[in-house]
């Protein structure tokens, strides 16, 4: 339940509508009138939000690893329909396959653990030395997984998760979902490499032998019931491609084409091929003929950063960070009015975790990009295109104008800094705000003052008064359970997103007055990683506000995946 509380409303409403305390809800979109504002579910994201892998049951069920869901989910392919639910817990889902006992294995992208639920849902799981993309069994019931970019291995796995991952044999790339082909071997896409390896694990040494080069990052291998190989690979900055190929031969048919964006793919019963899409939260199955059906809504995936811009027109828009994607919404309607993926192809928007206004464009803190090294992005959405790349961050996790500086969070050989960059050059920064904030996430600046959230600290404290940067943090508020997103309302006051809560605050910087403005959000707090609290927010998603030129307020629930919007409650 959400409820929803305004401290300040017009002189000739006030009486009528303040009230104390929140009233029970029929639904998260019907607020109480005498609160004095309604939240409206505003948009509503993907059905499977982060999805991975993708595998096909004895009975025909397709199921899904959604890392954000962390559950392993089970979709009828006939009518969309969740059948099947898994949670993996703590344990964040990316690799997937299915066990001949019928068995789900799954990898844990966070916690390094290799996973599995018996039929009796019973859960089991062995730490692996490595992060695990791939999972796949051999035609005799042997397990095998392929390590990540740093390790680039292939292991053989116990599938009773006793005995320890034995090394099979260094491949020499990133090796995504990979696939035992009809003769007995592993068939792994090299990610960066664009070529497919085929690896023969019984012989002494093991034998290894290119088969197909040239592909653009190809993400996954799969075969049919007849022994042809298919392989996802990326077309260019708006479509991915399915490809029939021979090994032989290294023949290639272009057989089908995908939204661009991590996917991968199998073949079910009647050799009916199956994709998911984590990009867009969706199932897809590609058609005989060529054509791509959803099997689930696609949609916005992880809604995390959140900007407003006047668009030409006068109208606004509401721009959203999604995993891999750039949204552009109608900010008064929420329909979508353009989105741009993520790809490795010049030109493409940054993976967006934050993203805020700056004039008529918005600036975007992403946290990778394809050297490896996080970046700040300048980016016209008028004419879809970067301005300018800084990289050199190792983790940007937001950025936004200032004066006439950029404000940059970067997270530097495990210590959290805040950074003033030169505007005209993002590579000269230096850092501000001392070092007592454990890990400043949330910023918020007008034309003089500077703030920022300390999601590890608890505090919301502000880092430069009346134009001139503190040399120590003002602490504002303290007390906070793991503050985030973080805006300047359309009263002055102060908005925070205290995701250990739920809620979303109104802070009086100048008198530390804190009220509750809603509560009820389902923000996600557990942090995947190992870092514990001094690392990453959970998910790598930002749960964001921001406040429209108009004075609407929207704020993005990460773990119920919806974006709310708080029309302004100035406005009769």
């Amino acid at each position: 339940m959400i409820c929803v509380h305004w401290r300040l409303l017009p002189i000739w409403l006030t009486v009528a509508l303040l009230v104390v305390g929140c009233a029970p809800l029929a639904t998260p979109t019907e607020m109480d009138a005498s609160s004095g504002s309604t939240m409206e579910e505003f948009a509503t994201g993907a059905m499977l939000p982060g999805v991975f892998d993708v595998d096909v049951g004895p009975d025909g069920t397709v199921y899904v690893a959604s890392e954000l869901e962390r559950a392993l989910i089970g979709v009828d392919p006939q009518s969309g329909a969740v059948v099947a639910r898994h949670d993996t817990v703590n344990d964040t889902p990316h690799a997937m396959t299915m066990g001949p006992d019928g068995s789900l294995y799954w990898s844990s992208f966070f916690s390094l653990n290799v996973c599995r639920f018996d039929d009796a849902g019973e859960k089991t799981c062995q730490a692996m030395p490595v992060d695990t993309w791939g999972l796949d069994f051999a035609p005799d019931g042997r397990l095998f997984a392929t390590a990540d970019a740093h390790v680039e291995s292939l292991y053989e796995v116990d599938p009773q998760l006793d005995a320890s991952p034995q090394h099979v044999a260094h491949l020499g790339s990133l090796i995504a979902h990979f696939a035992f082909g009809p003769d007995g071997k592993v068939y792994a896409p090299l990610l960066l490499e664009g070529t497919i390896l085929r690896v023969d694990v019984d012989a002494d040494p093991v034998s290894i032998e290119t088969v197909a080069e040239g592909l653009t990052l190809p993400w996954a291998v799969a075969f049919d019931s007849s022994g042809q190989m298919y392989v996802a690979a990326s077309a260019d900055n708006d479509h991915n491609e399915i490809l029939r190929l021979d090994p032989a031969t290294g023949e290639r048919e272009v057989v089908g084409r995908l939204p661009a964006g991590y996917h991968s793919i199998i073949f079910g019963a009647d050799d009916r091929l199956f994709a998911s899409h984590f990009d867009e939260g969706a199932l897809y199955e590609l058609l005989p003929d060529g054509e791509l059906k959803a099997i689930t809504e696609p949609g916005i995936t992880g809604p995390g950063g959140l900007a407003v811009l006047v668009r030409p027109d006068g109208g606004e828009s509401l721009f959203v960070g999604g995993w891999n994607t750039l949204h552009e919404l109608d900010a008064a309607t929420g329909e979508t009015r353009n989105h741009w993926r993520t790809t490795w192809f010049p030109g493409a928007v940054a993976p967006p975790r934050t993203v805020a206004s700056h004039g008529d464009d918005l600036l975007i803190a992403k946290w990778a990009d394809p050297s490896g090294r996080s970046s700040v992005q300048p980016w016209d959405p008028n004419n879809a295109e970067p301005l300018a790349q800084a990289g050199g961050f190792a983790w940007a996790a937001n950025a936004i104008p200032f004066q006439d500086e950029i404000i940059v969070v970067d997270l530097f050989d495990g210590v959290w800094r805040v950074l003033r960059c030169a505007a005209a050059d993002l590579t000269a920064c230096e850092p501000i705000g001392g070092d007592t904030l454990k890990q400043p996430v949330g910023l918020a600046a007008d034309e003089a003052n500077l703030w920022a959230t300390d999601y590890a600290g608890g505090t919301l404290a502000q880092l430069a008064t009346d134009g001139a940067y503190l040399e120590e943090p003002l602490n504002v508020v303290s007390g906070l359970d793991r503050p985030e997103g973080l805006a300047i309302g359309p009263d002055g006051r102060l908005l925070v997103i205290e995701t250990g809560t739920g809620r979303l605050l109104s802070v009086d910087p100048s008198t530390q007055d804190v009220e509750t403005i809603a509560e009820g959000f389902e923000f996600q707090t557990e942090n995947p990683t190992s870092i514990g609290p001094s690392g990453p927010p959970p998910h790598y998603v930002f749960s964001d506000v921001a406040v429209a030129p108009s004075g609407a307020i929207y704020v993005s629930d990460d773990g119920a995946n919806v974006i709310y919007r708080i029309p302004d409650p100035m406005v009769p």
